[in-house]
């Protein structure tokens, strides 16, 4: 069971890691100064993509992880949102 309890406390603490990256990811995006419309284009895409994954990540908040699988091979399978 602490074993169990470990391996989810590391997914929340890799969400977070994964929410901060994706979040400073589309500040740095917003402050891009670029000429044209194809500077802007991308800066558009890159905070789009990164917002796609700041709600996915935080819909993975609830219900992460809810069970695994444990194979006879010794394999074991989590099985969550994301």
């Amino acid at each position: 069971m602490r074993q169990e309890q470990q391996f989810i406390t590391g997914l929340y603490a890799r969400l977070d890691q994964l929410r901060e990256q994706a979040e400073e990811s589309m500040r740095a995006a917003l402050v891009q100064v670029g000429n044209g419309l194809q500077a802007r284009l991308e800066r558009d895409v890159q905070v789009a993509e990164q917002a796609g994954l700041l709600s996915a990540i935080n819909a993975g908040e609830n219900g992460l992880c809810f069970g695994h699988l444990d194979f006879r091979d010794g394999q074991s399978h989590h099985i969550g949102r994301i």
